[in-house]
């Protein structure tokens, strides 16, 4: 997979988080997301309307258990709302990828970006992203989606 290596300005997030598996992580999305909308709509945050999913890996075992944060930037950082969190995630190069499809294509899309970035050398760390810029269903061939992977430099 094609990729380049970007600098990612720092960004702050509201954001719910939970270790969940790739077999629970739809309940928690199903729950996160409109939570999040939600803020947005109501005004208590400046939400860019963008997801953001943070994956932090906790072994080094693609099946285990793994930290998924829900997250929206906001233009403004402000005190969190009960059950949310703010974050900033401070400046960093990342490896970047696009992807556009469906969700069942997702999984391979990662392993071939993710594998790209290690055959070139390059040292990773956590948290990688997606970045939902278009998104029409989990099944549309449309979907536009960001891959970030933090590169040490």
């Amino acid at each position: 997979m094609k990729f380049e290596i970007m600098t990612i300005e720092a960004t702050t997030y509201v954001l719910q988080e939970k270790r969940t598996t790739h077999e629970t992580m739809s309940a928690f999305i199903d729950e996160a997301t409109p939570a999040i909308w939600s803020l947005k709509e109501s005004g208590a945050v400046n939400g860019s309307g963008i997801f953001t999913f943070h994956y932090t890996l906790l072994d080094e075992q693609p099946d285990s258990e793994f930290l998924l944060q829900i997250a929206m930037a906001i233009e403004t950082p402000t005190e969190a709302a009960e059950g949310f969190s703010i974050q900033t995630i401070e400046a960093h190069q990342a490896a970047v990828a696009e992807f556009e499809g469906s969700i069942s294509d997702i999984k391979v899309a990662w392993t071939s970006f993710d594998q790209a970035v290690l055959q070139q050398g390059h040292r990773t760390f956590s948290p990688c992203s997606e970045i939902y810029h278009h998104w029409e269903g989990p099944d549309s061939a449309n979907n536009r989606i960001e891959f970030q992977i933090p590169i040490v430099q």
